[in-house]
């Protein structure tokens, strides 16, 4: 409680007994009074000196009592801003919708070649059955970058393997997918994939091809993704025959967070021309064994329609590899 002090009761006392003219004044005089009020500290001298210029000047007594508490507000000897003021100092709203969307979305990432790119290596021993039963060391480095309108995926792999000295298998693989987003789901997208496989058949394989994507979530916890288009394929055979031809690619792939360490995982692609069919598989589960490393098994299949005499149209491989992500 405020101590009512001699000085408080004297100024008080001389408040009231003031004429009334005297309080009349114009607002800027009452405002002075109030402030000056104010700074001795005292409450009761404000209190009293606030109700004798409201008593007295009925027409501005609202006005005074806003200032009063803006006074109040700021502590002692500080004048806080009238109501007028602290509006004219508050941050101004946005003008338009369009401007209030723009403040509340959050930063987006970077935009840039070198910006928001992840990705995960692997490396590990693989059981191979097809015209020879081998053991081979695989390889694999997958990139992402997932910018606000553009994804880009590179996916290389690296299969070597020798039986009793002699090399038996060799393969390399390397794609590159750039998606231009159309909504948080849809997309269009452009592929180059160039292979390499010495016991299939073929030197190589490029295959360029365009087409349209979509993105599933079947349940909270999964990701199905579906593409499809048109392209053009250039291959040479081993025994040196070259074709081009038209073809139409489609693609599967799926992932379902089993839980926060287990994942499966299955993708399909299919490449179909005149002149052959590509399809090749993969049937994984994942599993978490720290923040950045994870262990892979996977079964995948390589199937060519038509390959030249004595080279083989299926290969199947069982591995189990070491993932670093990063």
């Amino acid at each position: 409680m405020q101590r009512l002090t001699p000085f408080s009761f004297i100024f008080a006392a001389a408040l009231f007994l003031q004429p009334a003219a005297a309080l009349a004044a114009d607002l800027p005089a009452l405002k002075d009074s109030l402030k000056r009020a104010h700074e001795t500290g005292d409450s009761f001298i404000f209190d009293a000196t606030l109700e004798a210029a409201a008593a007295n000047n009925p027409g501005q007594a609202d006005e005074l009592r806003n200032y009063a508490a803006s006074l109040k507000g700021s502590g002692r000897g500080e004048e806080t801003a009238t109501p007028a003021a602290v509006a004219a100092k508050a941050p101004a709203a946005p003008e338009t919708a369009e401007a209030a969307a723009e403040e509340e979305t959050p930063e987006q990432p970077e935009s840039g070649i070198f910006a928001g790119w992840t990705g995960e290596a692997a490396a590990g021993l693989a059981v191979t059955s097809g015209n020879s039963n081998t053991r081979d060391v695989t390889g694999n480095l997958k990139l992402v970058q997932d910018l606000v309108m553009w994804r880009t995926n590179i996916n290389s792999d690296v299969v070597y393997s020798k039986d009793n000295g002699e090399e038996t298998d060799q393969k390399v693989t390397l794609g590159v997918r750039v998606d231009r987003k159309l909504d948080e789901r849809r997309f269009v997208y452009g592929e180059i994939k160039g292979e390499h496989d010495k016991f299939s058949g073929y030197d190589y394989r490029v295959t360029e091809t365009v087409g349209y994507g979509q993105r599933f979530t079947p349940w909270e916890e999964a990701m199905l993704e579906l593409t499809a288009g048109p392209g053009f394929r250039q291959s040479r055979t081993t025994d040196g025959v070259e074709e081009f031809e038209v073809v139409a690619k489609a693609g599967l792939g799926f992932e379902w967070q089993i839980n926060g360490g287990l994942s499966f995982i299955q993708t399909a692609d299919v490449t179909a021309g005149q002149e052959y069919t590509v399809t090749a598989t993969e049937t994984a589960l994942k599993t978490r064994l720290t923040d950045h490393w994870q262990m892979k098994t996977a079964f995948t299949t390589d199937y060519v329609s038509e390959v030249p005499p004595g080279d083989r149209k299926l290969d199947t491989r069982t591995s189990v590899t070491l993932l670093y992500g990063f």
